[in-house]
């Protein structure tokens, strides 16, 4: 069952599962749909941007609010970037999603675009990068672990304009 947010988000932007942002048109109706929901001009053109830099990437942007277990995935073998009903569904989590996934995108590029490899990008890393790894990633090889530390940091690095305006509202 959907929560009464997602069902008002399907409202402003009606999607089914796996359904592939492909052309501008549909771009700006999501984001249009954001904007409705209040996200900020600044989360809004974040959002822009990454979906057209993966774009530009040759990278599937998704979303699938039937996603299980993850806010948000990007498949290096398909070069596809999902966002799930958890990123969806909050303006803090899409953004958040969005720069975890793209690290990994940007991971993928630097081992060839084209390939299943991913290699990190040397970005430095934190404590909460570390711990969100050790928490629910310690079952993996060192070099997955390695390449999420990064991602999950990259998270905590970027500014999320969405989380200083919820603070201005809260």
């Amino acid at each position: 069952m959907l929560n009464r947010d997602w069902q008002n988000f399907l409202i402003m932007f009606p999607l089914l599962a796996d359904h592939q942002l492909t052309t501008g048109l549909e771009l700006d109706e999501f984001l249009s749909s954001l904007q409705l929901r209040g996200m900020s001009t600044e989360g809004i053109d974040m959002v822009d941007q990454y979906i057209r830099s993966c774009w530009d990437k040759g990278v599937e942007v998704v979303l699938d609010p039937n996603l299980e277990g993850a806010f948000g995935t990007y498949d290096p073998n398909s070069n596809v970037l999902t966002l799930g009903e958890k990123a969806l569904d909050c303006n803090v989590e899409l953004i958040e999603t969005l720069e975890h996934e793209f690290v990994h995108v940007l991971q993928d590029q630097m081992a060839g675009i084209n390939n299943a490899d991913m290699e990190t990008l040397g970005l430095p890393t934190t404590e909460y990068g570390e711990i969100a790894v050790e928490t629910s990633y310690s079952h993996h090889t060192e070099e997955v672990q390695e390449l999420e530390v990064e991602a999950f940091s990259a998270e905590e690095l970027i500014s999320n304009p969405e989380v200083t305006a919820f603070d201005l509202i809260g």
